[in-house]
């Protein structure tokens, strides 16, 4: 009798363990799976989204087209870069493609690795990834640097996640342009830009300076051309605001 009780006693743990096993397998793939960066179709997608493609990046194709974890749309282009928008289609940002990490899309809010992720104005940290080569800007941009700057060639093409892009040129000119392409200012390895007081900031510089960087404090202020505002903090952060006081880029 006592024999039959412990060969039941058995068979019932080992249903109930292998029932509990199945149950935590199914749960995890349902997770996995729900992690996952859904496929959409590009006729699916805003016509904003498409609009900002072929405006932007011309001689590119979108090649995928997905819904990542926090609903935002991630689109593949031929040129190997990734494009965020939120669910409406409003541009978020660039980055490098990589199509290893479909799960662990960057949030809003960057993250790349810089030292300091004090937010921005409009919502990032002024944090930037490297995007490429020449081919990776929008056309505008391309012709902008034609233009201006024949003789040299773009070393370096970064952009943050506000959308700001940087260009390193092999004279050694650093170029910033806005998200839509439009030039902003320049600047050069050995400036000659007046320093001025960090009064004569525009307000808008000043109350991000002490909002974002609370525990420093400016070391040297410089106008550059066409307005443009380059601080340097104490921290050793270099931080540039447009002639309005807008934060643009740090490094």
């Amino acid at each position: 009798m006592k024999k039959l009780v412990v060969i039941l006693l058995t068979i019932v743990s080992t249903l109930s363990f292998t029932a509990c096993e199945s149950d935590l397998q199914s749960l995890e793939n349902e997770t996995a799976q729900s992690s996952k960066a859904e496929t959409v179709s590009m006729a699916s997608l805003p016509a904003s989204i498409t609009n900002y493609v072929q405006s932007h990046y011309p001689n590119a194709t979108i090649t995928r087209a997905r819904l990542d974890k926090q609903n935002r749309y991630k689109i593949d282009l031929s040129n190997n870069l990734q494009l965020y928008f939120t669910n409406n289609g409003t541009f978020i940002k660039a980055e490098a493609g990589d199509d290893t990490n479909d799960n662990n899309s960057p949030d809003d809010n960057g993250g790349n690795g810089n030292d300091d992720n004090s937010p921005d104005d409009n919502g990032g940290n002024g944090n930037d990834d490297n995007i490429g080569n020449v081919n990776s800007l929008p056309a505008n941009i391309s012709s902008y640097i034609t233009s201006n700057y024949p003789n040299t060639t773009v070393r370096e093409v970064k952009r943050n996640d506000i959308g700001t892009y940087r260009i390193d040129l092999s004279d050694g000119t650093d170029l910033y342009f806005n998200a839509q392409g439009t030039f902003l200012f320049y600047e050069l390895e050995n400036d000659n830009e007046a320093t001025i007081s960090a009064s004569s900031l525009p307000a808008k510089a000043r109350n991000y300076i002490a909002t974002n960087y609370a525990n420093t404090s400016i070391k040297k202020a410089k106008r550059m051309q066409a307005g443009s505002y380059r601080v340097d903090l104490k921290n050793s952060l270099r931080l540039f605001f447009d002639q309005s006081g807008n934060f643009v880029w740090k490094k």
